[in-house]
């Protein structure tokens, strides 16, 4: 994409689904597990976080999904390419990509109740400042939609609403 002026650098994390578990939440906490009870551990250490940290791999069951959607030819073109952007003043969560550079952009909400019309409106926004244009719009929301966010997909066949009964 474009947009490089307005994207960070370089974002690291750990791939590794259980390392990044243990060093988020156990490692730093080491001495109190071996002192707590089990599920008292959970309520104070991880619980807390826990909603936070599974927004990301939502984002990647999102992805794997059109993936899948790609694969039995239920999507718009064939996804070559698939990731996200991350940006100095906002992210991309899903940029899917054809050989002649046509976008399936996706919005993952994990956290909040609803995913909102101010959520699709900031998305389009970022997109401007990624140089990123599509035709196609993938909302996903492990919650509820907004109603005017179903109002607008059922006026604008460009965005496709899926919830985790379709996930």
């Amino acid at each position: 994409t474009g947009g490089w002026e307005n994207a960070k650098k370089g974002v690291y994390r750990i791939k590794d689904t259980f390392t990044n578990f243990w060093f988020t939440f156990i490692y730093e906490n080491l001495s109190d597990l071996h002192m707590m009870e089990p599920g008292n551990f959970y309520d104070k250490y991880i619980e807390p976080g826990l909603d936070s940290y599974l927004n990301r791999y939502f984002k990647t069951v999102c992805m794997e999904y059109m993936m899948l959607l790609n694969q039995v030819g239920k999507v718009p073109f064939e996804i070559t390419k698939i990731g996200t952007w991350i940006g100095k003043n906002g992210s991309i969560d899903i940029i899917a990509q054809s050989t002649d550079r046509k976008n399936i952009i996706g919005i993952c909400n994990w956290d909040e109740p609803f995913l909102t019309n101010k959520m699709v409106d900031d998305m389009i926004e970022t997109m401007k400042l990624a140089k990123v244009s599509s035709e196609h719009f993938y909302l996903f929301s492990a919650k509820a939609f907004e109603i005017a966010v179903q109002e607008r997909a059922k006026e604008d066949k460009r965005f496709e609403l899926i919830d985790m009964n379709e996930l």
